[in-house]
């Protein structure tokens, strides 16, 4: 599901919207008129001091989303590791060289994409609230905003503020203590993640590591397999039917049956809150995660999930209220990222067949389209062309029944490629696809004809989209929007997560 909220007073919004008044000037002095911007920030490098050549290992205590627990991080120059085990939970996420990386709790390594923002606008001011601090406001391409305290007198970051999303978030540092030279080292700092979860970390300890750690830094391998397919089988196929091009699939915990969602737009597998508490699952900690609106989410532990032949063991699961879906679709969970990752999944819309192949040895169909996906929010993310416009970041949604949805962030940078080039506009006014329903919620949207889009190897002429209304719908503002069954199901569709890719093979009936 996707993720990224949080509420908060007008105060802070009122603070904020007063700064990004102020952000025009690239280099704009403070009221001393002595410091740029731009001198505070190469002063906090400074401060800062080179990355060191030999590894250190931290030991920090954690509390986030009602869990406790430690978190143990390796550094070597400017490459990390980062291992945190969070109540009954263990994750890992880290970068060496170009590469960022991530593990989830089910041990499933991702591979990311570090994403660095444009600075459109710098300005600099000095403050004395929340503490006394230079302030740099930066102002990036995406409409972001964020603020950064630095210490008056030796420049180190105190506070980081961001308005990403349509949301506020905050880490604050304290408890500096000398660290080799003129270099410090905050052993606490606590914020709000942007979710509405809070979080507290603490330093125990530090050390020297290894001479040789390499091991220690190097992206690992998956930590186990999360799927097992029945003894000598390499192929199954699963118990799935297929309405309005969505998919259902059967599945069994404990005596109980229910029907999943195959959902690859959700970044792992959803129960349902109620089913959870039907099954006497105990549910870890508590936080707000946001789809279409804002959800209460927790994690359980699922001893064994069946999906016909498949097997999974101790899956680690979220749990939320589904909404709509549960009440009228009768579906009490999504099969997302964890499930999909783990397998290749063939699905035939056509004969209304889907089918699970092993990873190991999966090779690209004859006569089909590869095309890459990007999987570092655990949602494939891919190119789409609409016009003569690219946008890089369309999520690849199964379990949205529409056929693309353009986000606002394409639509206001590409107005001439997503304006109506025929039926949207009565539609619209007839009151046809004003709205859409979504996990917690309903999004506003409006159906536009454009002229082509192109997916893949294939190319749409004057199809009907629909573009969101709110700058923030499910929860993102910088993607481009989302790819969903109406036109996934034109082809046989594999999803190969492991290759980061997804393959297309034309159907007989398109």
């Amino acid at each position: 599901m996707p993720s990224s909220s949080a509420r908060f007073g007008t105060g802070v919004a009122a603070v904020l919207a007063a700064a990004i008044l102020t952000a025009s000037p690239s280099l704009a002095k403070d009221r001393s008129g002595t410091l740029t911007a731009n001198d505070v920030l190469a002063r906090a490098r400074a401060a800062e001091g080179p990355a060191p050549n030999k590894t250190a290992v931290e030991e920090w205590e954690v509390a986030a989303v009602g869990l406790t627990g430690m978190q143990t991080v390796i550094r070597r120059g400017r490459d990390a590791a980062v291992l945190t085990h969070l109540g009954p939970f263990s994750t890992a996420r880290g970068h060496v060289g170009n590469t960022v990386w991530h593990q989830d709790e089910n041990g499933i390594t991702v591979i990311d994409r570090e994403q660095a923002e444009r600075v459109t606008a710098r300005a600099l001011e000095r403050v004395s609230e929340p503490v006394e601090a230079y302030v740099v406001l930066e102002t990036f391409a995406s409409g972001h905003v964020r603020r950064s305290y630095y210490d008056v007198r030796t420049f180190a970051l105190l506070r980081r503020e961001r308005w990403a999303g349509g949301h506020f978030s905050y880490t604050a540092w304290d408890d500096f203590r000398p660290e080799g030279g003129s270099r410090v080292q905050p052993w606490h700092y606590q914020g709000d993640d942007g979710d509405g979860n809070t979080f507290d970390y603490r330093l125990h300890s530090e050390r020297e590591g290894a001479a040789s750690d390499d091991a220690e830094l190097a992206v690992p391998r998956n930590r186990r397999s999360t799927i097992e397919f029945p003894a000598g089988q390499r192929a199954a196929r699963l118990p799935a039917r297929f309405d309005r091009k969505r998919i259902y699939v059967r599945v069994a915990i404990g005596r109980h049956s229910y029907d999943f969602l195959l959902d690859s737009g959700a970044s792992g597998i959803v129960l349902s809150t109620d089913a959870a508490k039907q099954l006497g699952l105990e549910t870890y900690g508590s936080g707000s995660v946001t789809g279409a609106a804002e959800l209460t989410s927790g994690r359980v532990i699922v001893p064994l999930l069946d999906v016909g032949a498949l097997k999974m063991r101790d899956v680690v699961v979220r749990t939320a209220p589904l909404g709509d879906e549960e009440r009228s679709e009768r579906v009490s969970g999504l099969l997302g990222f964890d499930f999909i990752a783990s397998a290749v999944l063939r699905i035939d819309y056509e004969r209304g067949t889907l089918d699970a192949y092993e990873n190991a040895g999966f090779v690209q169909p004859p006569g089909s389209t590869a095309v890459e996906v990007r999987l570092g929010e655990q949602i494939p993310m891919a190119t789409v062309r609409v016009g003569e416009s690219v946008g890089e970041d369309f999520l690849v949604d199964t379990g949205a029944g529409t056929s693309l949805l353009v986000f606002s962030h394409f639509a206001t940078a590409h107005p001439a490629d997503v304006s109506d080039d025929g039926v949207g506009a009565a539609l619209a006014s007839s009151g046809i696809g004003v709205a859409a329903s979504g996990i917690g919620g309903r999004i506003g949207i409006r159906p536009v004809q454009v002229k082509r889009f192109r997916f893949g190897s294939t190319t749409f002429d004057d199809p009907l989209v629909y573009v969101a209304e709110s700058p923030h719908a499910l929860g993102r503002d910088t993607a481009d929007g989302l790819v969903g069954a109406d036109v996934l199901s034109r082809f046989t569709l594999y999803l190969d997560y492991a290759q980061s890719r997804i393959f297309l093979e034309p159907s007989t009936a398109r």
